[in-house]
């Protein structure tokens, strides 16, 4: 910045595009003394002080503050956290916590996966293995998450697209193919239809078995009958 030929060198003042004065402090604490102070509060402002001063030693540390104290309180936080400033790892260990326990969250922290960024959101939604939840309370929720902000609508195709229509009972089926908060793009109704045709030639369902009718359990079981 101070070389000679950068228009800052020939500046009085030089203004640093940083908001936090907290974070532009941590991170010059961090590179003098090798400590980095943090905690969920300037979380963000210190990843936003570190990222503009490349200080890449420091955004690792955060990545791996946010990796290692997940909890059902803070996991929607640091998983758009993650999403914000670009930490993969962070990302990745977010929605696995978030996968894992998303069945506490439906009915302890709506608000929280409201808030919920796009990419750990159909991140959900992909996953193989979600335990604990019904197929129709996932579609409960990406449907809440897309009625929240309008501007999220642009994202119906890609997450309903995931949704396995043919565990879902015929009754909730028909009645998000007629609500009009969410509009249903063609090949999501076409989906809808093809469940619903599922659920009513009970007889043919071994031979129509796809992606959209297997269960979300990654788990090899035996069941016996008889």
């Amino acid at each position: 910045m101070f070389k000679s030929y950068t228009k800052e060198s020939k500046d009085a003042i030089i203004h640093l595009q940083v908001i936090s004065a907290i974070g532009l402090q941590h991170v010059l604490d961090f590179i003098y003394t090798s400590w980095l102070p943090l905690s969920f509060d300037s979380l963000e402002d210190t990843l936003e002080a570190a990222t503009y001063l490349q200080v890449t030693e420091a955004i690792g540390l955060c990545s791996q503050y946010l990796a290692n104290n997940l909890t059902l309180e803070s996991c929607c936080f640091s998983a758009n956290v993650a999403a914000k400033f670009y930490l993969p790892d962070a990302l990745l260990a977010t929605g696995k916590y978030i996968i894992t326990n998303l069945w506490k969250l439906l009915d302890w922290d709506f608000t929280g996966l409201f808030e919920l960024n796009f990419q750990t959101l159909k991140a959900i939604v992909e996953s193989p293995d979600i335990p604990m939840v019904k197929e129709r309370d996932l579609l409960d929720l990406l449907l809440k998450w897309l009625r929240h902000d309008k501007v999220r609508l642009t994202h119906t195709t890609s997450l309903l697209e995931h949704i396995r229509y043919g565990l879902i009972p015929v009754e909730d089926l028909r009645k998000v193919y007629t609500q009009t908060e969410v509009p249903l793009t063609a090949p999501i109704k076409c989906l809808i239809i093809k469940a619903i045709n599922y659920h009513s030639l009970i007889f043919r369902q071994p031979i129509l078995q796809d992606k959209y009718s297997t269960l979300r359990n990654q788990k090899t079981q035996i069941i016996l009958l008889g």
